[in-house]
């Protein structure tokens, strides 16, 4: 109990030295760049607003301190005239420490554009929040042959393993004439990484099948598992009869449904390597235990021709059937953000071309907003230490006041009095998930800081005085020192 007592008094000093941080010593100025963006914080599972902003300086997180150390700490009021900060439940009103009026972060142009394209169904998408910055029929229904197999080789991928060795069936001669192959035979055995290579480099539509087969036991149940995947990650206008999309009247998806299925397989390693691949070497046996060596090449030309090459390009799948013509989906990432790109009845050259003009123009566009969202500002550093106990711990570089707030970055909030972590964010707003590292509510007593400023020679120190009806608490030993 002792020790419990021991670290809340801990707690205590260090918020109040920082909720009176305009009453400490401020002194380093620096000038930066800077993001404002609206701050939402996420505690025991409800979501609040929070006034202020969150400030991106120099690349850190700096949160608003009076914000996040109410949430701990359920109420802070200050007594400017006796000089106390009192700590108390969470149905006192919270006292508003005087400032300057802070100006609210301007929400910059939009990152929608217009292009001229030549395929029917197109849509570029940014990263975290869906964000879609062109679209052409984008949400209008096409077939998407071969793209169809991003969507087998995600729930592969999550259901299977790599080095599950896949036995070839018989249903890989039941495949129509015209469907795409590697050539795989009955009783070949492959691993399942083998095959994803084979699928989604060369496009081998009896790859395709053997992986439905291993991970479903058939075609059919493993375009159930497609469809209930589509319908999880939000592709709702998409319905698949196939793992491989061979033309079917029922086999059909949306540019948006496709950019999801997309997105969703981005977040796999192994996914991103392969279709990053542009030839691929299989070692196999086939039934009779003879070894079988083949070299699959990728059909995707951003990765074969230098002619269209495009910054950022980690690659894609292409498609083709006589109904659907010429599809493309395709994965980039530029200064930190990834782009989802989905081309679909085009034709063979344009699709590159369209993929190319909307990933240049998104990049451009991007560019262009983030130089608008960009502040210089000035703000003063704090250039103190903090000695708790035996501990010093220097807070240079972690906490600044600008105009009349102080903010303070999100490691040192993590480090002394509750675990602070990102949940998601966009290009206006940060989402961040707040968990105290202890309650107050165990105390029953409220606590009453008096902070009293003392000028002694070279050095500032603030003693804290602690009192509660509890005798082993009331003692002064906590002190903040320097340099002047």
């Amino acid at each position: 109990m002792v020790k419990l007592l021991s670290v809340l008094c801990h707690f205590l000093f260090f918020l109040v030295i920082l909720l009176l941080g305009p009453l400490a010593v401020f002194a380093e100025k620096e000038t930066g760049d800077a993001v404002f963006k609206r701050l939402l914080i996420n505690s025991d599972g409800n979501e609040f607003p929070v006034q202020e902003p969150i400030i991106i300086f120099e690349g850190q997180n700096f949160l608003p301190l009076k914000a996040v150390a109410n949430f701990v700490q359920k109420s802070v009021t200050y007594d400017e005239r006796q000089e106390h900060l009192i700590i108390g439940h969470s149905h006192q009103k919270i006292f508003e420490i005087p400032t300057l009026t802070q100006e609210e972060p301007k929400s910059p142009s939009s990152l929608t554009f217009v292009e001229n394209v030549s395929s029917s169904g197109v849509l570029i998408m940014e990263d975290n929040e869906n964000k879609i910055m062109f679209e052409k029929n984008g949400f209008s229904t096409f077939y998407p042959a071969s793209t169809t197999k991003v969507l087998t080789a995600l729930i592969a991928l999550e259901r299977g393993n790599l080095s599950d060795k896949i036995t070839v069936s018989k249903s890989v001669n039941q495949l129509p004439s015209d469907s795409r192959r590697v050539f795989i035979q009955p009783g070949d055995v492959l691993t399942l990484e083998q095959l994803l290579y084979g699928m989604l480099l060369y496009s081998g539509n009896d790859c395709a099948l053997a992986i439905a087969e291993h991970i479903a036991g058939s075609e059919s149940a493993f375009a159930q598992l497609m469809n209930e995947k589509a319908n999880e990650i939000g592709a709702k206008n998409s319905n698949f009869v196939n793992s491989h999309g061979y033309h079917h009247p029922d086999h059909y998806t949306t540019p948006y449904d496709l950019a999801l299925i997309l997105k969703a397989a981005s977040k796999n390693e192994h996914f991103l390597k392969m279709i990053n691949t542009s030839k691929f070497k299989a070692e196999y046996r086939n039934k009779n235990g003879k070894k079988i060596v083949r070299t699959w090449e990728t059909t995707n030309s951003f990765l074969k021709d230098t002619n269209l090459f495009v910054d950022g390009i980690i690659g894609g799948k292409t498609g083709y059937t006589n109904p659907a013509r010429r599809n493309l989906v395709t994965i980039a990432e530029h200064k930190g953000h990834r782009y989802f790109v989905v081309v679909l009845k085009g034709d063979a050259q344009g699709r590159y071309i369209d993929t190319r003009k909307l990933l240049l123009r998104a990049y451009k566009k991007r560019d262009e907003y983030e130089k608008k969202l960009i502040k210089n500002i000035t703000v003063s550093f704090a250039n103190h230490s903090l000695a708790i106990g035996d501990r010093l711990i220097p807070s240079t570089g972690k906490s600044f006041i600008y105009k009349g707030r102080t903010y303070v970055s999100q490691g040192l909030i993590n480090q002394i009095f509750a675990d602070i972590r990102l949940h998601s964010m966009d290009d206006q707003k940060i989402k961040m998930v707040l968990k105290p590292k202890f309650s107050l509510d165990q105390l029953s007593y409220l606590m009453t800081i008096q902070a009293k400023k003392q000028n002694r020679g070279k050095f500032l120190v603030n003693n804290e005085a602690i009192y509660t009806k509890m005798p082993l608490l009331s003692y002064t030993y906590f002190k903040t020192i320097r340099k002047s």
